[in-house]
């Protein structure tokens, strides 16, 4: 019997994890309580189960090494099933390891299946049925041997469970956006892990379709279904998503206010890379070798001043350290240290409005198909010469750089220096 089960989970989710740490699979049975409540939907549901991997994979990589789970880390974890279903009253979350070929590690995957309990209800159901049956005819309980065909009703109970969830997509999907960008503006605790939940919820959704459009044989009664659909466009927000032949197509950008933008950008700076292992020796560790290939082109350490200016007040004024023995430092200044590279100071109204180009105008225009192996990788000739005549402007008119002369070292050395900084 085919169990369809469904990975509903993008790329970002599929790392390697720090080796003897683990994660706490319980603290998943909140979200439950909250879905069996009726206190959050299915698509909050999947929205908060992608905030907490996103929470727990930040808190393992800030532990130590990026490595990989071994075998014992997953045997602890999971036991011999190797894999961990969590139950609501409409369907289950099953979360396994997989092993990544290349090195031997593990990573996690995570996705939505049919509910067991309603499969459990079905079989139990059908074999009532043949017992009353029986002795409907004049047989005793007792005399009653059970002769259920338990495949075909097992198979049947699962297209079931499939049609549920795509029901419950149907009801929750025109209330999502209005949640989802409500959580955004609770603030950067908030907005970092639920951040590329609408990917996840995309790609279930997906899932789930490719699920009841191709049932098991034993199904010869589809069920009609509803659509999947909403648009929903605020200033500053853009969610839409639909179904197009086979596929789930979405548009999304998000624009967060000032403040909002503002809270990013410091805490992307005052925790920079914790992240980042400060072992050279582990030549896996890319990011390192990138900080180690800046220092080297800057006499051994990056030094640089970001200052971001809001009007004649510093939104951030920070001395940006960057080499293998401090991996990456941020601190806070009042005035300008001696020995730096390079000073970098960015208008903040124009940072603002270059942002908003490319998340709205870029972004937000082109639909992305939540099969992400379909999406054309590569780039919109328009959307190119776009961004290269906004930047061009951006940078001429609101960022400046002293010396004057490391300009051109400065361009060259960009990309090192956003893959050093990472994400």
């Amino acid at each position: 019997m085919k169990r369809f089960f469904v990975l509903g989970i993008f790329m970002i989710f599929l790392l390697t994890f720090v080796s003897a740490e683990s994660i706490d699979f319980s603290k998943i049975d909140v979200f439950v309580s909250d879905y069996n409540s009726g206190s959050i939907d299915i698509c909050q549901f999947v929205s908060e189960i992608g905030a907490f991997f996103y929470s727990e994979i930040e808190s393992l990589e800030k532990r130590g090494h990026f490595k990989g789970f071994s075998e014992g880390n997953v045997e602890e974890m999971f036991g011999e099933e190797n894999r961990i279903i969590k139950e609501t009253n409409d369907f289950g979350l099953r979360i396994e390891p997989y092993k990544n070929d290349e090195d031997g590690s593990y990573i996690i995957i995570w996705g939505l299946q049919r509910s067991q309990k309603i499969i459990d209800e079905a079989v139990l159901k059908a074999e009532e049925s043949y017992v009353d049956e029986r002795l409907s005819e004049g047989l005793k309980k007792e005399e009653v041997v059970v002769d259920v065909d338990i495949e075909d009703v097992i198979c049947k109970a699962e297209y079931e469970g499939d049609m549920k969830i795509r029901r419950l997509f149907e009801e929750s999907i025109s209330d999502f956006p209005e949640w989802y960008f409500g959580e955004f503006d609770e603030g950067v605790e908030r907005y970092f892990p639920l951040a590329s939940s609408h990917e996840y919820l995309a790609r279930e959704i997906l899932n789930n379709k490719r699920a009841v459009d191709s049932p098991d044989s034993c199904v010869t009664d589809l069920i009609g279904y509803g659509e999947i659909y909403t648009d929903y466009e605020e200033e500053g927000a853009k969610f839409k998503i639909w179904e197009e032949g086979e596929d789930v197509y979405y548009q999304f950008y998000y624009m967060p206010s000032k403040e909002i933008i503002r809270d990013i950008i410091e805490y992307k700076i005052e925790d920079p890379n914790e992240i980042v292992s400060n072992n050279l020796e582990n030549s896996k560790n890319s990011r390192m070798n990138k900080i180690q290939k800046l220092s080297d082109r800057y006499g051994g350490s990056f030094d640089a001043i970001l200052r971001i200016k809001d009007g004649e007040d510093d939104l951030l004024y920070k001395h940006v350290k960057i080499n293998p023995e401090v991996v990456i430092e941020s601190k806070t200044i009042s005035t300008e240290p001696e020995d730096i590279d390079v000073v970098v100071e960015v208008d903040y109204d124009d940072l603002y409005d270059f942002m908003e180009y490319i998340y709205k105008d870029i972004q937000g225009t082109d639909p992305i198909n939540a099969d992400w192996k379909k999406n054309d990788a590569g780039s919109n000739s328009m959307h190119f010469f776009g961004i290269m005549t906004k930047s061009f402007t951006f940078f001429i008119k609101g960022v400046r750089v002293k010396p004057f002369s490391e300009i051109p070292k400065l361009l060259i050395n960009l990309q090192l220096i956003l893959e050093a900084l990472g994400d």
